[in-house]
């Protein structure tokens, strides 16, 4: 087998822009199959969405055969390079499940045991004390002391990212001491794998990557697995919820713990000889209870479940990547997924969503911490604060942040093609970089979106949009370079319609009077500066009339709101502002029961744990 190297470029923001991706490989499926695969693809297609996967690769298999494995999305959003089933990813930890295979194959072939001590077999690891005690099977269950990173030395593994060499690995973190007695307590930890692979690389007759090749790759035709793989890259969030790329960097000096790498069809294909037991004689060796063990993990796989409903599963992470294979062994169904996210994606929840459609269940998985509702504003550990109103609706949502102008666009023009429209944006200034927010609501109507419009082009678009049916909903102003210029949302609709801009805040209350008088209620509004005169614009629509306060200071209005609450008005829109240096904030709000809610937490984190108990975002405010 020759080992393939691959070295995809990439780099820019996301849109989760999903197409058809190039060179996919689908098996050949019965009609049957054909109804459950484009049930899994819009599944798919809508978690990559909620999660803002910018792209992936799945595997699924039924009935013990591989009905699917395609990709999704791009991995390189500069030239468009879309995610194949092709594609190579690596598998991060999902690494120690190959491992555990080689172990138990080596085991079945009289080369090693569970009981050999790692001393014996691996020269330059300490024989005394406890670390003298350590077993294969402790190093396969995590159960042997063993740091999961922690203080080690990188720079012991001298042999190259093409080479792997089991002593140097070892020397990385062999000066480590141990959490605890061998076989005493459960403790997650790669380079208690990396120890493991050490000790197959000396029992097995060619050594460990020899071993791989010719008992696991080979035997299934995988013909994209390396131990070798440059990373393609990936995104991750920064602590503003805007997506970064980023890019894990040479692996192969923690090959047994983290470092194999192949494209979907591969990993799908290891799954399925693990499911259909053409890799061991005794698979479920792998999941033997382990004494003193965790209640989940075993010898790289974790158990859940028993009888029909047995799951085995191992995730995967690195700062660029987030993988998981999981299976149900007596039910010969499994799902495997690769990604180019990092912390922000759950693979887990991912896994779930299309396990509930393999099964025909419908179950819930929540394995977030709830976000605490407050009065007060949604704060964020950098890239700004944030102001978020949210209301129980029912309806999808998904927030997309920091964005570039023409990113945002096409982020647009994809999510308007999946059925959401965008409800609410916002602008701002990241450096020298103009960048965009965006609320999208799951709701297939008619949309519009115009930015970058000075005064009186602004006006003709209004005009233009008005004629054509189309309704704004949302209204910002901003400044490019010396000049301002005027961005808006519109969706279809009818009814009586105003704008107004340009009014001092004197001549805004009197216009909003007027119109009150003729049916109108304002439903959004805008303040900006023009010289040293505050300036205030604002939308309105036919309906019943609303309340607006403006120029509160931030206590005043947090007690404000709750008023206004205990009376039945909930909060639609707002709008803060500098004022003397000092923070201001207008409000308006309508008569509603529906139920209203303010978060006092990180929301890059946190705002999902909100739309899954049916919230929406009806307003985000950066400041």
């Amino acid at each position: 087998m020759s080992w393939l190297k691959h070295l995809p470029i990439w780099t820019l923001f996301l849109g989760i822009f999903i197409p058809n991706a190039t060179e996919n490989h689908t098996p050949t499926n019965t009609s049957e199959d054909a109804v459950l695969i484009a049930e899994l693809e819009a599944a798919i297609r809508a978690e990559m969405v909620r999660q803002e996967i910018v792209g992936a690769a799945v595997g699924i298999v039924k009935d013990g055969r591989t009905i699917l494995t395609k990709g999704y999305g791009y991995q390189d959003l500069d030239h468009k390079k879309a995610v194949s089933s092709n594609t190579v990813f690596r598998w991060a930890s999902i690494s120690k499940t190959l491992n555990a295979v080689a172990a138990f194959q080596l085991i079945e072939d009289d080369k090693i045991t569970l009981d050999t001590r790692i001393h014996t077999v691996v020269d330059n690891w300490s024989n005394s004390g406890d670390k003298g005690k350590i077993t294969l099977g402790h190093t396969m269950s995590n159960m042997g002391g063993i740091q999961h990173y922690g203080t080690y030395n990188r720079s012991a593994y001298t042999a190259g990212n093409n080479s792997y060499n089991s002593k140097q690995s070892v020397a990385v973190f062999k000066n480590q001491s141990l959490l605890s007695k061998p076989g005493e307590k459960y403790k997650y930890s790669t380079f208690s794998h990396n120890l493991a692979g050490a000790a197959l690389d000396n029992v097995a007759p060619n050594g460990y990557v020899d071993w791989v090749e010719d008992k696991i790759a080979d035997p299934l035709n995988m013909s994209s697995l390396t131990p070798y793989s440059t990373s393609i890259g990936g995104f991750d969030k920064d602590c503003s919820g805007a997506l970064k790329t980023t890019k894990e960097g040479k692996i192969t000096w923690k090959l047994p713990g983290g470092g194999w790498a192949s494209n979907i069809k591969d990993l799908t294909k290891f799954m399925k000889g693990m499911m259909n037991g053409t890799l061991l004689d005794n698979t479920s060796a792998l999941w033997d209870d382990v004494e003193n063990g965790d209640d989940n993990y075993r010898y790289g796989v974790d158990k859940y479940n028993s009888g029909t409903n047995l799951r085995i599963q191992h995730g995967g992470a690195h700062d660029d990547v987030r993988t998981i294979l999981q299976y149900y062994p007596n039910r010969k169904i499994g799902v495997c997924i690769m990604t180019n996210g990092g912390d922000y994606v759950n693979v887990y929840q991912f896994a779930h969503v299309l396990r509930n459609i393999l099964l025909e269940k419908t179950t819930s998985y929540d394995p977030r911490n709830k976000c605490p509702e407050d009065d007060g504003e949604l704060k964020s550990t950098c890239g700004g604060t944030y102001a978020g109103v949210w209301r129980k609706t029912d309806r999808e949502t998904v927030i997309r942040k920091g964005y570039g102008h023409d990113e945002f666009y096409e982020e647009w023009k994809t999510m308007r093609d999946r059925g959401y429209h965008c409800s609410d944006f916002e602008t701002y200034l990241d450096g020298t970089k103009r960048k965009w927010d965006g609320v999208f609501v799951k709701q297939d109507v008619k949309q519009a979106m115009w930015r970058g419009a000075g005064y009186d082009k602004f006006k003709d678009k209004w005009d233009e949009f008005n004629a054509d049916g189309y309704r704004l909903i949302d209204l910002e102003t901003y400044m490019s370079g010396s000049t301002r210029v005027w961005a808006g949302l519109w969706k279809k609709g009818t009814g009586k319609y105003a704008m107004y801009r340009g009014q001092s805040q004197d001549d805004f209350g009197d216009k909003r009077k007027e119109l009150q008088s003729k049916g109108y209620k304002l439903i959004d509004i805008e303040t900006y500066m023009v010289g040293s005169k505050r300036k205030w614009a604002g939308v309105w629509r036919e309906g019943e009339p609303e309340k607006l306060n403006r120029n509160y200071d931030t206590d005043d209005f947090k007690q404000l709101r709750r008023d206004r609450r205990d009376a039945g008005y909930k909060l639609i829109d707002v709008e803060t502002y500098k004022d003397g240096g000092k923070r201001k904030w207008a409000g308006i709000w309508i008569k509603s029961s529906k139920t209203e809610s303010y978060l006092l937490c990180n929301l890059v984190y946190k705002y999902n744990d909100q739309i899954d108990d049916g919230y929406q975002m009806i307003d985000l405010e950066r400041y």
